[in-house]
């Protein structure tokens, strides 16, 4: 049962972070902002993903990019 002063809706969960994403965000000083125009469905299907895996979008994406190319410099 919610408690009064308790906002409605889901509870997020803590975000999981894989031991790739907590490397790259201690070393991470320097960070780029990357924008991307998306078709409404593939937005939703991503977010519905990262709700199920208990991860903010961002963290979800970050570490799919990571996978498929890595770092090939040193991230200061």
């Amino acid at each position: 049962m919610r408690k009064p002063d308790e906002p409605r809706g889901r509870r997020r969960r803590p975000a999981r972070l894989t031991n790739k994403s907590m490397e790259l965000t201690r070393e991470a000083a320097i960070l780029k902002r990357l924008t991307l125009d998306l078709p409404q469905s593939l937005h939703r299907r991503i977010k519905r993903e990262a709700v199920e895996q208990g991860v903010t979008m961002a963290q979800m994406l970050r570490a799919l990019l990571l996978k498929h190319y890595g770092v090939s410099e040193e991230i200061r």
